[in-house]
């Protein structure tokens, strides 16, 4: 399974360093990220955040001004066929898992013609063992078709993401399989800021696909900065100009 064509616009940025920023709230701050220059907008639904979008619903005036190509939903474990509905009313084709989804929960969500993208969050090497298993597990179910990307956070006991916690550079060092592999677009995600990005970066044994944030760039919880939003793409962009290019 592929994107459709008209989606590679936006995931195929003119950058080779493309930037999510996620946890967006309302039109108006996907409005100012799409200003800001990110690729992608992360919408979340999983409700103990407070990033999580209230109403879920209003996911659809969003996809219809960003378009379904930039547009990400992120779910923490939730069975498929909610994720499927949901995805299928507001408008949804790029779906980010954040829990414990398993490779089958994956395969049945493509097949539902949902892009699905699998976070994991890292925090010692069995973990990273794990992910090995998890992508062998859904590149045999899938013929190599899921995840269409991946995404390495820091894991926090009890959290799902959006904790502002940085990966370790030992961790990045054992990911380096992985990040190296294009055929994965390996998202790097953990505690990123406009300030700390270029560093970050540096630390990474491989060129990420994508770089995702959150918190890093909001003036207080859920509350997205347009100046910082800003920063951020520009220090994507200013490092990849100056490393990748």
């Amino acid at each position: 399974m592929s994107l459709p064509d008209h989606a590679y616009a936006a995931v195929s940025s003119s950058s080779p360093l493309r930037v999510k920023i996620c946890g967006v709230v309302n039109l108006a701050a996907a409005n100012a990220a799409r200003r800001a220059g990110a690729d992608w907008i992360g919408l979340n639904f999983s409700p103990p955040s407070p990033r999580a979008l209230d109403p879920p619903e209003s996911a659809a005036e969003i996809v219809a001004a960003l378009g379904h190509e930039r547009v990400v939903g992120l779910f923490v474990n939730r069975p498929v066929p909610e994720i499927a509905a949901f995805a299928q009313r507001v408008g949804l084709r790029l779906i980010q898992l954040h829990g414990d989804e398993t490779p089958k929960e994956a395969q049945l969500l493509a097949s539902a013609g949902l892009q699905v993208i699998k976070a994991f969050r890292i925090g010692d090497a069995e973990a990273i063992a794990q992910a090995r298993r998890w992508l062998d597990q859904a590149h045999a179910l899938t013929q190599g078709q899921v995840p269409f990307a991946c995404l390495f956070d820091a894991f926090v006991p009890g959290r799902f993401g959006g904790t502002g916690a940085t990966l370790a550079a030992s961790l990045l060092e054992g990911l380096r399989p992985m990040m190296a592999s294009s055929a994965l677009r390996p998202i790097l995600a953990g505690g990123l800021t406009p300030e700390n990005l270029a560093e970050r970066l540096e630390l990474c044994p491989a060129r990420p696909w994508m770089v995702d944030v959150a918190g890093g760039v909001e003036s207080a919880p859920g509350v997205k900065d347009p100046t910082r939003m800003a920063a951020f793409v520009a220090a994507a962009r200013r490092f990849a100009a100056s490393r990748f290019e």
